[in-house]
């Protein structure tokens, strides 16, 4: 994961990193299979609001439009683990 300088203080970026994997992980289920997400946070990005909860609200809608656009293989019987084609 990488944040641009533009962002801020070292802090700052790590901070977006942070909150960013927290969400991705939260929501691994949601993710499209075999699809690169490429997140640009803006530099008018307001670092000290930055919440779990603010970028769910921007990114689920989106995530949710990439799984329709790209559909994942039939889920196998264990969950968790996606069948090959």
């Amino acid at each position: 994961m990488a944040v641009s300088k533009k962002i801020g203080s070292a802090c700052a970026r790590n901070r977006v990193k942070r909150v960013l994997r927290e969400f991705f992980r939260q929501h691994q289920a949601l993710l499209p299979f075999q699809v690169d997400l490429v997140v640009i946070p803006k530099k008018h990005l307001r670092i000290k609001q930055l919440a779990l909860a603010l970028v769910a609200d921007e990114l689920l809608p989106l995530l949710d439009a990439a799984r329709d656009l790209h559909p994942g293989p039939e889920q196998s019987t264990k969950p968790g683990i996606r069948s090959l084609p």
